[in-house]
């Protein structure tokens, strides 16, 4: 994922496009994600990945979000990269940002300077925790939204 992000900031997008279909739709069919990032997982989130029961979850995902075309997951790659068509500092609403500091995706550090930058933004950034908080954490996440209504 990493490695696919900086070649994105780096490579048209009309020539990475078709590459990526093809290593994501391999991805899919070979069943091998897990193995492949693994490696690059921290040691929480390599222990949720692991699981049985989340390896069935996420190929019944990908089964449904994706069986014909692999456009939205491509997408989320260039949305990462794009500016935002608003400015984080104009957000009114109260924020919670859940982020793992071992997070291989999401840079802490980007996700520090965003939650810098909101001016209500209440952070949870969570030792010995990587990608994987939303399902680590899940029921602390729904706690803090049922709280603020």
């Amino acid at each position: 994922d990493r490695r696919l992000q900086i070649l994105a900031r780096s490579t048209p997008r009309s020539i990475l496009y078709p590459f990526c279909k093809i290593i994501l739709k391999a991805l899919k069919k070979n069943n091998s994600y897990f193995e492949l990032m693994a490696s690059d997982f921290y040691e929480s989130d390599r222990a949720i990945i692991s699981s049985d029961g989340h390896k069935a979850i996420f190929k019944e995902s990908m089964n449904n979000v994706t069986p014909n075309n692999i456009d939205g997951i491509i997408d989320d790659y260039y949305l990462r990269l794009k500016d935002w068509d608003f400015r984080p500092e104009d957000i009114k609403a109260e924020v919670h940002m859940w982020h793992g500091i071992h997070d291989c995706f999401s840079n802490i550090d980007s996700a520090k300077d965003i939650a810098a930058a909101i001016p209500n933004c209440k952070t949870h950034f969570l030792e010995k925790n990587g990608h994987y908080v939303f399902i680590s954490h899940w029921d602390e996440i729904l706690q803090a939204l049922i709280q603020e209504n």
